[in-house]
């Protein structure tokens, strides 16, 4: 079996989901006596001509405030340091690969999701982080 040393769990605070595969991410990273980061990708806000430019800025600020409380709020109950939560924006599939390969990190879990299809089964996100990443990736079957 192979041994992790660095593991990076990505997710989408989506409580039911995120419950289960910080679960098993911490169980894994027990196991393999690894680092454990977890990360959320907020994607970015586009605004097309009816917000103003202190607006967005607003907003952005309010989505971000409100995504690092549930953030931390989630991992509270894990006993995971703030240092080890990794909130960015940008793609998902894309930022979670770059992070991965800046943290080299040689696992990277992400929860699968959906109902009909390969991407419907594994989701857009998971999907793309299978194709674009450096290393191992774990997808972990969540309930709905």
């Amino acid at each position: 079996m192979t041994t992790y040393k660095r593991i990076l769990l990505a997710v989408d605070l989506r409580v039911t989901h995120d419950v289960y595969t910080i679960s098993r991410a911490i169980d894994l990273a027990k196991e393999s006596k690894a680092s454990l980061n977890i990360i959320h990708v907020m994607e970015p806000i586009y605004a097309y001509g009816s917000v103003q430019g202190q607006t967005m800025v607003d907003l952005e600020k309010k989505i971000a405030e409100d995504a690092r409380k549930a953030f931390q709020d989630l991992a509270s109950g894990y006993d995971i340091s703030a240092d080890k939560l990794l909130l960015e924006i940008g793609a998902p599939k894309t930022v979670i690969v770059e992070v991965a390969k800046k943290l080299n990190v040689d696992l990277i879990i992400v929860g699968a999701h959906s109902k009909h299809g390969l991407q419907a089964l594994l989701g857009s996100t998971a999907d793309g982080v299978i194709s674009q990443a450096h290393c191992d990736v774990l997808t972990v079957r969540t309930v709905e």
